[in-house]
């Protein structure tokens, strides 16, 4: 089975692609191939380095979380360490640098429209079309 990486738009077959099984054994493919997805985890302990110095990435990400209850830096939701709202280190994936820590819905937001501020207009633009 074939399946498009959403980040460099290759496609590809299902074994190129990691993933995991929910508790009931379905298996759910990564969006992002092995090579973008290894990209963009190598961008994220670059900005951890650059941001905390040497050590293990996730390691120094885990041990410089803010308290819980902290808002989120894009919707200002409480945050907490899991769950729902749990904060996630956000990268600028191109500088490899900070941007803040959001919760997980902004963050996955934001990456489902790109990343960038020409997917969020783009999405501005179609709610200012076709909000009632």
């Amino acid at each position: 089975m074939e399946h498009t990486c959403a980040k460099c738009g290759k496609s590809e077959p299902e074994v190129e692609f990691g993933g995991r099984r929910n508790t009931y054994g379905k298996y759910y493919p990564w969006s992002r191939c092995k090579r973008c997805h290894a990209d963009i985890q190598l961008s994220r302990d670059r900005a951890a380095r650059k941001l905390w110095g040497s050590g293990d990435p996730r390691s120094l990400i885990k041990n410089n979380k803010p308290p819980e209850g902290t808002p989120c830096y894009c919707c200002g939701k409480p945050m907490t360490h899991s769950g729902k709202y749990a904060m996630q280190f956000d990268h600028d994936h191109s500088t490899d640098t900070f941007r803040g820590w959001l919760c997980k819905q902004c963050n996955v937001g934001l990456g489902n429209l790109g990343d960038n501020l020409e997917g969020l207009m783009k999405a501005v633009e179609y709610l200012t079309i076709n909000t009632i």
